[in-house]
């Protein structure tokens, strides 16, 4: 009898609270849909993104997008159930606030670096492998891009880790874009009295047989001025790829030498012209 009275009191009391369940059971149901959507959008938006930028860029911006929106979604479900409840959220609210207050202030880099990646992954100024110099100095090869910070590898072997909010903010010159010729400048100088066609024909026959300059545009030379101690010449080449933007100056320089020496086109250096005069008393 006992347990019959249980049972009756149990069914009397869901069926009162039957529409109360319903709604808690809806908003629920909301949020997960809502997240399985974002999911959805994300993994979506994470393929398309990839073949144009960053691998590791997009799968760190992607999760964290998730996890924070996911965070966000959740968060106004339980609120929203309690506000269905009648239960006061103000205190809840007050409590959040302040300490959203304190998160922020001890996340405002990560969230710097974070809007930075988010710059960077938009703005695409360079991708992987993308050789660039900074303003602030460093030059190098992009070998990473990631949520908080991109690292850049040196010539020299270093990997240097730079805040993308930095990154952002800075002047970046990339030698991979438009693509991966670069063009060289360099500086001769040959002695007053030396024939200057035929040096600058030596330059010109120097550059186009070296190994990495492109044909076209062809080598160009031409006098830049009249200095005080010869006529400077500019030697002009454009090299097929970026990498070799260190070898092939100093191929060319070491070769140019030699041909004015066989040539006998002689290379001036500075003097002094020092006389003495007696002067008679």
């Amino acid at each position: 009898m006992g347990s019959m009275r249980m049972m009756k009191e149990l069914l009397e009391s869901i069926w009162a609270n039957a529409g109360t369940l319903f709604v808690i059971t809806l908003i629920l149901a909301a949020a997960f849909l809502a997240s399985n959507l974002l999911g959805r959008f994300l993994s979506w938006y994470q393929m398309r993104a990839e073949a144009a930028g960053s691998r590791t860029l997009t799968l760190s911006i992607t999760s964290f997008a998730s996890k924070s929106l996911n965070l966000v979604i959740f968060s106004i479900a339980f609120i929203t159930i309690l506000a269905y409840l009648n239960i006061s959220i103000t205190p809840l609210l007050a409590g959040l606030g302040i300490a959203g207050i304190a998160v922020a202030l001890a996340s405002q880099d990560l969230f710097s670096n974070f809007f930075g990646a988010i710059a960077i992954f938009i703005d695409r100024p360079f991708k992987l492998g993308d050789r660039v110099k900074l303003s602030s100095g460093e030059y190098g090869d992009i070998v990473e891009i990631g949520i908080r910070s991109t690292r850049l590898k040196t010539l020299d072997n270093r990997v240097v880790v730079l805040p993308n909010a930095s990154i952002a903010s800075a002047n970046i010159n990339n030698y991979s874009l438009p693509d991966s010729r670069i063009r060289h400048t360099l500086r001769f100088s040959i002695e007053y009295g030396s024939d200057v066609e035929k040096a600058t024909k030596i330059l010109t026959d120097v550059a186009s047989g070296m190994y990495g300059v492109l044909k076209e545009p062809a080598p160009a030379v031409y006098v830049e001025e009249l200095g005080k101690y010869g006529i400077n010449l500019v030697l002009l080449v454009w090299v097929e790829n970026l990498r070799r933007d260190s070898d092939v100056p100093g191929w060319i320089y070491e070769q140019a030498v030699k041909s004015f020496a066989s040539e006998g086109i002689n290379m001036p250096y500075p003097t002094k012209d020092i006389r003495y005069q007696t002067i008679s008393d």
